[in-house]
């Protein structure tokens, strides 16, 4: 049984190991990377009521910056990962969207204040500047982090794949699954990929793909705990 992880290579290395841990065997290729911006130092973050984190990302952006008169700000994060991240580095107020993100904008609308700052990356899924305008909350965004996609597979993953070494594909993101769909494609190789299941980090997604793949698709709500809970459960004795 071996689990192929296709997230950042800094996230790689965490999760490997504890899926190692749990006797399943892990391969990993980032199919994308994140290059966190530097801070900008003309933005007076004080200035406003709340602040929006839709990836983990934008918090390491905010941790590079002088944010220690901001910790009893109200943060509204996308899901657990995200606010734990949050409460660690000292913020007290902090909603987990629980990986939905129109829960996370009703969480916005209903705190009432007068204007929020979005932590946003250079590619987005939903436009949240122009929701919350439009219900008259005045929402400032900055690109705090950008997004590189490999453009290849290494040889030896292609080798893995076709030989049907892998069984289970991790995907943390729409960007991350359809870049590697995309090269697997692109090296004529998704017909090895057919036996394999894939897990999801959103339910959402996992529609999203069931709809594009023949394969068992399955979510795990985000949550790391309960994705290793599912791999122990399901692949951990195979």
């Amino acid at each position: 049984m071996t689990v192929l992880i296709t997230r950042a290579q800094e996230d790689n290395i965490k999760l490997a190991s504890k899926i190692k841990g749990l006797g399943v065997d892990v391969f990993s290729e980032p199919i994308i990377e994140f290059h966190i911006n530097q801070p900008n130092n003309k933005i007076d973050y004080n200035h406003y009521h709340s602040f929006i984190f839709t990836s983990k990302n934008a918090v390491k952006y905010l941790r590079s910056c002088k944010y220690t008169s901001l910790l009893n700000k109200q943060c509204f994060a996308i899901g657990d990962t995200t606010a734990k991240m949050l409460k660690d580095m000292g913020f007290v107020n902090v909603m987990s969207a629980d990986n939905d993100i129109k829960k996370l904008i009703e969480g916005v609308k209903s705190f009432s204040a007068p204007n929020v700052f979005y932590f946003r990356g250079e590619e987005i899924s939903l436009d949240i500047k122009k929701i919350l305008s439009d219900n008259k909350i005045e929402c400032e965004e900055y690109v705090c982090y950008k997004v590189k996609k490999s453009c290849e597979i290494s040889d030896l993953l292609i080798k893995k794949i076709v030989s049907y070494q892998i069984n289970v594909v991790l995907f943390f993101s729409k960007n991350t699954a359809e870049s590697f769909l995309s090269l697997c494609n692109k090296y004529d190789i998704a017909k090895f990929m057919k036996k394999v299941t894939i897990l999801t980090v959103s339910a959402k997604l996992k529609e999203a793909l069931k709809s594009k793949v023949k394969n068992t698709v399955e979510s795990f709500d985000g949550d790391e705990d309960s994705l290793l809970e599912l791999i122990r459960l399901q692949y951990a004795s195979k």
